[in-house]
């Protein structure tokens, strides 16, 4: 064995916890590989041993020639993904379109959204604005009314004495005709 190449030593797996798929899967590697002696189930430690030594049976004859691999003698097999069906890499890459395209109507979305809003805020900026003049002027507004009042009541205090003025000079008026007049 010393001659034999050195194999990376493997963890022993327990066959009895192999499914039924992996041991199907094992099966048709070991015929692929020409390893079909090996016992079935075995230890695999075991079948290092005979891999080895079926390597070395095959490295004695230095002049053979090669055998590379056939068409046809090894199985492929497409793998959509961890034990998916194709169908449902399909269905998954439908899903993920019709999230792409919610994802983009939700982008749409929400930029008329932002626009709306600035738009919204501009127009209440505006309104502010609006408001703040109106205050404004109904502060000059209410000035105005005061002063108007207040001359209002200064003219009817002006008028009270006016009429007051006028019944006084009206009555010494009145008081002068009615006194006779001296004649001379």
């Amino acid at each position: 064995m010393a001659d034999s190449p050195t194999l990376p030593s493997f963890r022993k797996l327990d066959p009895a916890e192999d499914g039924p798929e992996l041991q199907a899967a094992e099966a048709r590697a070991r015929r692929a590989f020409g390893l079909t002696g090996a016992s079935d189930g075995g230890d695999h430690h075991n079948t290092l041993q005979i891999t080895r030594s079926q390597l070395a049976d095959r490295s004695v004859g230095e002049h053979q020639r090669t055998r590379f691999v056939q068409d046809g003698d090894v199985p492929v097999v497409y793998v959509t993904g961890p034990s998916a069906p194709a169908s449902s890499s399909v269905h998954g890459a439908r899903r993920r379109i019709a999230a792409e395209a919610a994802l983009e109507s939700e982008r749409q979305a929400r930029q008329e959204a932002e626009r709306a809003l600035g738009e919204a805020q501009a127009a209440m900026a505006d309104i502010q604005r609006r408001l703040d003049h109106a205050s404004l002027a109904r502060a000059e507004v209410d000035e105005a009314v005061r002063e108007l009042r207040a001359e209002k009541d200064e003219l009817a205090t002006q008028l009270t004495l006016a009429r007051l003025a006028r019944r006084e000079a009206e009555a010494a008026l009145s008081a002068d005709h009615a006194r006779p007049v001296a004649r001379g």
